[in-house]
């Protein structure tokens, strides 16, 4: 088990409180993401100092801009993927379409992460239990998590400001769109705060958090795709929505932002009462407990680790095979935008591959995917970290089970697992494209190979992550870190012309940028080679040193 030193908290009238010790809460929560949440603030800045740089260059006059909002707003497909545009005219209104979904996104990401690890995860591990035998208040814990997560999102919306503001962009625009993403985030990072008194465990917590998140990606779409005559209210369920209603450097509607910050602290509120009102270790929806003998097929570790893989697995699939067919089925009106717009040309070709527009806007959906499927990879083999430090793994080991057994069955479902999403990703993209495509040609074989050849990029991420959980557990989430860095890279390299070599950093710009592109042996071995030395120390780590 992880120890942590806390100073004690003063007694007094204070240790009757129940928010008591807030403050050192507070700081070790800070110590203990000082590098997870710098990183994710500086994607998120990252992403949207990036987006400002390439319209400036793209698209120097308002007459342009005009030009490539209406090609945007005329397309419903376009709309579901990427939103509403409110502003054409200025650099900060395009910038603000192309970065509130991606941004609220990956700050809600960040805050549900932040949220659960200090507050269900640390109950389910013990070590809450441990700091509460000091003059520790009930709420104090979750407390601490919501305020870090609230600072954490209050700086990102700062800086993102920031960069708008120094890029020339109107003040109140910037302030309205980047604290709209900053709201964003704390309605989801309250959402987990909500969802870790409801379940039992920090995986639940996320996935019922995660799957917030991914409803409002979709209700957004859902009713940015439709014209006033549709379901367009679909978009007010969103906090996702939320954030595009700002309408930043349009209308800046402020309002919308006190209607984000009312409802995070409502369900901020709830989370308090409900943490107060439940049993320490418990949850408002109780855990059905198993039988008392387990059966004859579950009695090994690999039958454990299908039981505890499968159902994150499975809803996985599912949403790649969703995201396939959608990015599949826009490809048509991709196509046609891309043939008027030499703009969104240039963009499409700088995300991946060389030749036709169409098989470039596959390359480069693919390579996006693609991290995608690596963020799973490194959930799947994060997990037996999980197992460890609440003791099952442990529990395991005393049983003729040998480590490397242990091990390798979640290592097994960290390189097939996302080899899987991929295939099930192509599968459907390369059906969608047929239908939406009218040239006659199949799609279906040249976008699967494109699917598959990111699978030794992806192992080589994953290996990362297996390398930590075997020689260093108690940093494995830096592994999510890599995957930061990767996907700024991929992303943001080509439009800030970073330098060969940093780009080399990403093993995805080694990975053959299919359909289009042309395919190398040499750097997808060398990619396997990798990702085999990384899994084989990892072993090696995971036999030699102390579980817990």
């Amino acid at each position: 088990m992880t120890t942590v030193a806390v100073a004690p908290v003063a007694t007094g009238t204070g240790g009757n409180s129940p928010l008591a010790g807030t403050g050192q809460m507070i700081r070790l929560a800070l110590r203990r993401d000082r590098v997870m949440i710098p990183l994710w603030i500086v994607a998120a800045v990252g992403t949207v100092a990036a987006t400002v740089s390439a319209f400036k260059d793209l698209y120097p006059d308002a007459a342009g801009r005009l030009a490539f909002a209406a090609s945007i707003s005329n397309s419903p497909s376009l709309r579901a993927l990427t939103g509403v545009i409110y502003d054409g005219s200025t650099i900060g209104g395009l910038t603000a379409w192309r970065v509130s979904t991606i941004v609220t996104t990956l700050l809600g990401v960040m805050s549900i992460f932040v949220v659960t690890r200090h507050t269900r995860q640390e109950e389910e591990t013990g070590r809450l239990e441990l700091l509460g035998s000091t003059v520790l208040g009930r709420r104090s814990p979750l407390a601490a998590a919501v305020i870090t997560m609230a600072a954490a999102n209050v700086v990102a919306a700062l800086l993102c400001a920031a960069v708008l503001i120094g890029g020339g962009e109107a003040a109140d625009g910037s302030l309205a769109l980047g604290f709209a993403m900053g709201f964003g985030g704390l309605v989801y990072g309250c959402v987990a705060a909500l969802a870790a008194q409801l379940t039992e465990t920090s995986r639940g917590a996320n996935g019922l958090a995660s799957a917030v998140l991914a409803a409002g990606y979709v209700l957004r779409a859902i009713g940015d795709s439709v014209d006033d005559t549709g379901p367009r209210w679909l978009s007010w369920l969103s906090p996702t929505g939320w954030a595009e209603e700002v309408q930043a450097f349009a209308a800046n509607r402020w309002w919308v932002l006190a209607l984000m910050l009312v409802v995070a602290i409502a369900l901020a509120g709830v989370a308090a009462v409900l943490n107060q009102r439940r049993d320490f270790g418990a949850s408002m929806f109780a855990v059905r407990p198993g039988p008392a003998a387990a059966r004859p097929s579950l009695r090994n570790s690999w039958a454990l680790a299908i039981r505890l893989q499968r159902g994150a697995l499975l809803g996985w699939l599912v949403g790649f095979l969703v995201l396939g067919g959608v990015y599949g089925a826009i490809s048509g009106g991709i196509a046609e935008l891309l043939a008027s717009s030499p703009q969104m040309t240039q963009i499409i070709q700088q995300l991946g591959g060389t030749d036709a527009l169409t098989d470039a806007y596959f390359a480069g959906v693919l390579g996006i995917i693609a991290v995608v499927a690596a963020a799973y990879g490194i959930s799947a083999m994060l997990r037996l970290r999980t197992e460890e430090t609440s003791g099952r793994v442990e529990s395991v080991l005393a049983t003729p089970t040998r480590r490397t057994t242990v091990f390798g069955s979640h290592l097994a479902f960290a390189l097939l697992g996302p080899a899987a999403l991929l295939l099930g990703a192509g599968l459907t993209m390369g059906i969608a494209a047929n239908a939406a495509l009218a040239d006659g040609g199949s799609h279906l074989g040249p976008v699967l190979a494109g699917a598959l050849v990111q699978v030794p990029a992806v192992w080589v991420v994953t290996g990362v992550a297996a390398l930590l959980v075997g020689i260093a557990p108690r940093f494995t989430s830096a592994a999510w870190g890599v995957l930061a860095v990767v996907m700024l890279i991929g992303q943001l390299g080509p439009v800030l012309q970073l330098p060969q070599w940093v780009m080399d950093v990403s093993p995805f710009t080694h990975a053959p940028k299919l359909p289009g592109g042309t395919v190398e042996l040499l750097p997808l071995v060398v990619l396997v080679v990798l990702a085999a030395v990384l899994k084989a120390a990892a072993v090696w780590g995971f036999r030699r040193r102390d579980i817990g």
